[in-house]
């Protein structure tokens, strides 16, 4: 089968629920981006300690995020076809032990208080658009962090948890299934609603969270 001509795939793509979603949010996305932790670990000036930071406060919003994702009365919400990703706090605090910080120390590590509202199955699909492609975003990040700071494989499982083509073949399946979902209007608001939502909270986790800096030699 031909591939579509760019124009038309452009107008397609224009109209997906992925590509309004991504419009509704890019000025918080934006912010999310500029945020000077994320900035300086991926500067030539960046430090184990940097990282190791990122990881404790990123812990701190998959915890409650998480756990929601797998309560039992949002995994009755889940597709048949499709299901959020699993084992990212595991991930999270595997990457952490890896530069030599104690279980009780990740335990102590503070944590997002609020998750965010899922109550159909638009929410989950609106609040995995975040989670899902934040992974696409570890792509970008691993590279660079990798060589700066020398780090062996097991202390990036967060960033990547597999092949960097797996990554990228599970966000496609999650973006084709978010495209599809959807079997009215207030579905698809509903999506956009909790994905500007989760980048809302995940923002002001940022600017008010009090996770300390962990000393990693």
């Amino acid at each position: 089968m031909e591939s579509l001509p760019d124009t038309m795939q452009n107008v397609l793509d224009a109209q997906s629920l992925r590509h309004r979603i991504k419009v509704a949010t890019q000025s918080i996305h934006d912010k999310l981006d500029s945020d000077p932790a994320g900035l300086r670990l991926m500067s030539k000036e960046a430090t184990r300690s940097d990282y190791a930071f990122f990881l404790a406060r990123t812990l701190g919003f998959m915890r409650p995020i998480e756990a929601l994702l797998f309560s039992k009365e949002v995994r009755s919400l889940a597709l048949p076809y499709w299901k959020p990703s699993e084992n990212r706090v595991e991930r999270i605090e595997s990457d952490l032990r890896a530069l030599g910080i104690s279980q009780a120390t990740i335990d102590a590590l503070p944590t997002m208080a609020q998750g965010p509202n899922i109550k159909s199955v638009g929410h989950l699909m609106g609040v995995s658009y975040v989670i899902e492609g934040s992974m696409m975003g570890g792509l970008v990040m691993a590279k660079p962090v990798r060589k700066t700071l020398g780090l062996e494989p097991d202390a990036m499982s967060f960033f990547l948890p597999c092949e960097p083509k797996g990554i990228v073949k599970k966000f496609e399946s999650f973006a084709t299934a978010l495209d599809s979902f959807a079997t009215c209007d207030c579905d698809e608001q509903d999506a956009m609603d909790a994905a500007t939502e989760i980048f809302t909270l995940i923002a002001g986790w940022f600017q008010s969270a009090s996770t300390p800096l962990l000393d990693v030699s």
